[in-house]
């Protein structure tokens, strides 16, 4: 049995492996080996409170291994109980000064804990390679440093955690180079991370095409498709498959584009909107919200980001906060996953998640609303690439488009950031951002 389950899991088989291990356990409770490897697994499916509980009682066993200890402070890390994690891994660090991997690990969760200083300052004490430039990109995007917070970021390229070029089979000799010329030519834009990402770098199609770009393709996630050929300066685009069987001269990976255009500023030259609904939906759904507000302001809330993705959980808040915006206006729920059954009954907001089939019904819903409140969100980036009025609540450690600790944003003007104080702490920002739409509203 050991060896199918081992077997399973080379095969990307986790959920039978998983199962299996758990039984292969009962009667092997000894394999320390094997339970390692479960709790790996179960990290790996986001089942932390369980790969939690194994690591504690394996830790406990071995309490001088220290790969079980970096472990066990990834669990509590996931489970954003950030305490208990850094306090684990700056043990590790003290322990074992010259182990790159653990000040890497102990200037993120001090990061993740608004210690950006300190969190800088360890990764200033490392080697130059492309895990710090990458780390350090960040602290100079919080200074307003765009262009050099890039060209730092862009070395995460080289360790599969910056963009997702890595994961596409494409020749790099039509990778674009800093200095060449595109004037005339056919330039193909990758766009690469989550959906939001693709949201954000479509703005710099605009760049490219003022440079003199005879004809913009960009390939995208499918759902994206539609959207993306709506804007003027994007002649064709196609899902990925599609658009690298294309005729093209460069292409450019969009999550470097400020890095490799060389530029200052994530607005400037960028004309807002650059997302555009389709008008007769627009229509639709204008009468239909209008009917239900019946005068009263329109609020779209979102609550929760996608827990599949990286901090998911760090964006996620409790729906309780954001239904008490209702005494402003008529609130509409955009949360489209499973945690919409999170809402409650007794607060009038009206349910959207039936009706959120695909992007182009969203951005008609967002382009009718007078405000969108949400957590870091895609719906966020919709919002502020359609100018559409937008508050956001961040977490201590924000996203890269956010981590100038200001309360407006380069990356769209009709963006306001609330901020944690505290990890964990929904209340505070909630409040600033209740006081700011009794006065706007």
């Amino acid at each position: 049995m050991r060896d199918l389950i081992l077997k399973l899991f080379n095969q990307k088989e986790a959920a039978a492996g998983i199962e299996l291990a758990k039984v292969y356990l009962k009667e092997n409770p000894a394999d320390t080996e094997m339970a390692n490897t479960l709790a790996g697994a179960l990290y790996m499916q986001n089942k932390f409170d369980e790969a939690l509980y194994i690591t504690k009682k394996l830790a406990e066993l071995s309490p001088d291994d220290d790969g079980l200890k970096l472990n066990l402070a990834k669990c509590y890390h996931s489970l954003t109980n950030l305490g208990k994690a850094e306090k684990l891994v700056r043990e590790l660090h003290e322990k074992n000064k010259g182990n790159k991997d653990y000040a890497l690990e102990l200037s993120a969760y001090l990061s993740m804990l608004g210690k950006y200083n300190e969190a800088e300052e360890i990764l200033k004490t490392l080697e130059l390679d492309n895990r710090v430039k990458f780390n350090l990109g960040w602290h100079e995007m919080r200074r307003k440093n765009f262009l050099k917070g890039f060209e730092l970021r862009s070395f995460g390229s080289f360790e599969n955690a910056w963009g997702s070029e890595y994961k596409l089979d494409i020749s790099k000799e039509k990778r674009y180079k800093k200095g060449e010329n595109i004037k005339d030519k056919t330039v193909l834009l990758l766009n690469e991370g989550g959906l939001g990402d693709e949201i954000i770098f479509a703005r710099f199609a605009q760049i490219i095409k003022a440079r003199g770009a005879r004809k913009i393709i960009m390939s995208c996630d499918k759902s994206l498709v539609d959207i993306f050929n709506r804007i003027p300066e994007i002649d064709l685009a196609l899902p990925y498959d599609s658009a690298k069987k294309m005729d093209y001269n460069f292409y450019i990976p969009m999550m470097n584009v400020p890095n490799l255009l060389e530029l200052n500023s994530p607005n400037e030259n960028i004309k807002f909107p650059y997302i555009f609904p389709k008008k007769e939906l627009v229509e639709k759904w204008e009468k239909k919200l209008n009917n239900i507000a019946k005068d009263k302001p329109k609020i779209g809330i979102r609550w929760a980001g996608n827990l599949e993705f990286e901090a998911g959980q760090f964006k996620t808040m409790d729906v309780s906060l954001l239904v008490k915006l209702n005494k402003y206006g008529q609130l509409f729920s955009l949360q489209k996953d499973a945690r919409s059954g999170q809402l409650p009954h007794n607060f009038g907001v009206y349910d959207l998640k039936d009706e959120l089939t695909n992007w182009d019904e969203t951005l008609a819903i967002i382009s009718t609303l007078d405000l969108v409140v949400s957590s870091c969100t895609s719906i966020v980036h919709m919002a502020g690439a359609m100018n559409v009025p937008c508050l956001v609540l961040i977490s201590v450690i924000p996203y890269f488009t956010w981590a100038v600790q200001e309360r407006t944003t380069d990356w769209y003007g009709s963006v306001k950031l609330f901020r944690q104080k505290k990890l964990g702490d929904w209340s505070a920002p909630f409040i600033e951002l209740e006081n700011y739409v009794k006065d706007e509203m």
